[in-house]
C-alpha cells in the first residue's frame, strides 16, 4: 500500500479519526436488536424502551468488516497482484473504499473505534493514515506489532525488517528503542485489540527479548516495560519456554515451561506459580494469555503421544473452563464475556480452508463451500454474537457468518477479492 486517497464514500472532510465515523445501521440489524429487545421485554413484562437524548434505546455492537478488491477478471489467488482497493463495511453497508498503490498487505490495516487506519511505507518513509488522511510520518521502515489510540494519541510498537530492533513511538516520535530487541507477540491476536501492547488502566505495557550470549548457545532474556521505563528482567536460562507475558490488573502474568517437559508448563502472576497440569505425554502448543473478568487464563491446543486427536482448551491453572477435540488445531479459539467458545477447526490437507466451525461445542451448519479464512482476525466474539467472515475458495461470492447460541444466519457478498479482518465493537 501506498499513497491513500479517499473515495467519495468518505463522508465530511471535517470528520474526527478519534471518534467512530459512522452510525448507519442496516435494517438486518436493527430487527435483531428489536427482536432480541422485544423477547427479553415480554419475558420481564417492561415496556420498550424510547430512544432520544435521555433514554437511549438498547442497540447490538457494531461490526466492522475489511477486504481487499481487485477488478473483474483479475486472478488474485494465483499470483502477487496490483490494482486493490481496501474497503471498509459496517453493518454490512459499505462506507469508504481506498486505492492501494503497490501489493496490498493485511497486516498493514486495522479498525480502532469505527476508523481505518492505515500504514504504508513509501519514499523511504512510514506514512500512517486515518481513513485516508496521513496523521503523521518518520524515516525507515516498521512492521507494527503493537497499534493502539489512546486518548487521541497513537501509540506504535514498531519491527523493523531486515535491520532487527524496534521502536516505541506516540504519533511518530520515538518513546524507546532497541537496536537488537524483538517484540514478544504472535500477530494477528483477537484477544487484545492493540496486538502486542497491554493496556491497564491508563498505562502502556509490551514485552520483548534481547539475545544474550550462554555457555554455549545463545538465549534470550526478557524485559516487560511500561511506556519506556522497564518494570521486570526475565533472566535467560530461568525457563526453557516463554509462550506469553502481559500486564493485567496491575499483576504481569506470564506463561512458561521451566523444562522440556509438558509438566512444566505453568501460569505466573506476579510470583504465584500453578501449574497447567499437562501429561508428560501431552505437548501443549500456542499457549496464550486472555482477559477473563478480573484475570488472564491460558488458551492454546495440546497433542497427547500416540493419539492422533487435537486437544483444544482455556484454562484457569489446571482447571479446564472449556475443552474440546478434533482432528487438527483450531485455526483460532473465540471466548465471549460468559464463556461462550467458538472453534474455527481447518481443513486436513489445505490449512486455510475451513473445515468446521464450532459454537458451545456445536458445530454450525456452514454455506455450501468450500471457503477459507485467511487470518484469525477474520472473526469475531462479541455481546453473545460469533460472527466469521468466510472468502470462497472460488469465484466471488464470499458469506458472512453469524451465529448466536439460538440461530444462524448469513450475509453473502460479491467481489473479486478477499476478507481481511472482523471486528465487533
Amino acid at each position: 500500500m501506498r499513497k491513500l486517497i479517499v473515495s467519495f464514500l468518505l463522508l465530511a472532510a471535517g470528520v474526527s479519526c478519534r471518534k467512530p465515523l459512522f452510525d448507519a445501521m442496516p435494517r438486518w440489524m436493527h430487527e435483531q436488536d428489536r427482536f432480541a429487545r422485544e423477547e427479553r421485554q415480554e419475558e420481564a413484562g417492561a415496556p420498550e424502551p424510547v430512544s432520544g437524548p435521555d433514554t437511549p434505546g438498547e442497540r447490538l455492537p457494531d461490526e466492522y468488516l475489511t477486504a481487499f478488491q481487485f477488478p473483474e477478471g483479475v486472478p488474485w489467488r494465483d499470483s502477487v497482484v496490483t490494482g486493490a482497493e481496501l474497503v471498509l463495511y459496517k453493518n454490512g453497508e459499505e462506507q469508504l473504499r481506498l486505492p492501494v498503490d503497490g501489493t496490498p498487505e493485511p497486516d498493514r490495516h486495522r479498525v480502532v473505534e469505527g476508523n481505518l487506519w492505515t500504514d504504508a511505507f513509501e519514499n523511504g518513509q512510514m506514512v500512517v493514515a486515518c481513513n485516508g488522511r496521513e496523521q503523521f510520518s518518520y524515516p525507515g521502515e516498521e512492521l507494527y506489532r503493537g497499534f493502539l489510540v489512546l486518548d487521541g494519541r497513537v501509540h506504535t510498537l514498531g519491527q523493523r525488517p531486515g535491520q532487527g530492533g524496534f521502536s516505541y513511538r506516540i504519533d511518530g516520535k520515538e518513546v524507546y528503542a532497541s537496536s537488537v530487541g524483538t517484540v514478544l507477540c504472535v500477530p494477528p491476536d483477537p484477544d487484545w485489540p492493540g496486538g502486542a501492547f497491554s493496556l491497564d488502566g491508563n498505562d502502556v505495557y509490551f514485552t520483548y527479548a534481547l539475545p544474550v550470549k550462554q555457555a554455549e548457545s545463545l538465549g534470550w532474556e526478557y524485559h516487560v516495560m511500561r511506556g519506556d521505563e522497564l518494570v521486570q528482567t526475565l533472566r535467560a536460562g530461568e525457563v526453557d519456554l516463554l509462550y506469553d507475558v502481559r500486564v493485567f490488573e496491575g499483576d504481569v502474568y506470564r506463561c512458561e515451561r521451566l523444562s522440556a517437559s509438558a509438566g512444566s508448563v505453568r501460569l505466573l502472576r506476579g510470583d504465584t506459580a500453578e501449574p497447567l497440569g499437562f501429561l508428560d505425554a501431552e505437548t501443549p502448543h500456542a499457549c496464550r494469555l486472555v482477559p477473563d473478568d478480573k484475570r488472564l487464563i491460558v488458551k492454546g491446543y495440546s497433542i497427547v503421544s500416540g493419539m492422533q486427536p487435537y486437544r483444544y482448551w482455556y484454562r484457569a491453572g489446571s482447571h479446564n473452563l472449556y475443552a474440546d477435540s478434533g482432528a487438527l488445531p483450531p485455526l483460532a479459539l473465540y471466548r465471549d464475556g460468559d464463556g461462550t467458545v467458538a472453534a474455527v477447526l481447518l481443513h486436513p490437507v489445505d490449512e486455510q480452508r475451513v473445515n468446521a466451525i464450532t459454537l458451545d461445542k456445536r458445530k454450525l451448519e456452514l454455506p455450501p463451500g468450500p471457503y477459507r479464512m485467511t487470518s484469525s482476525r477474520c472473526a469475531d466474539f462479541r455481546a453473545g454474537r460469533f460472527s466469521a467472515a468466510l472468502t470462497a475458495a472460488d469465484g466471488n461470492t464470499h458469506q458472512v457468518l453469524h451465529a448466536t447460541i439460538d440461530s444462524v444466519w448469513v450475509d453473502t457478498y460479491t467481489f473479486n477479492g478477499r476478507f481481511t479482518s472482523l471486528q465487533i465493537q
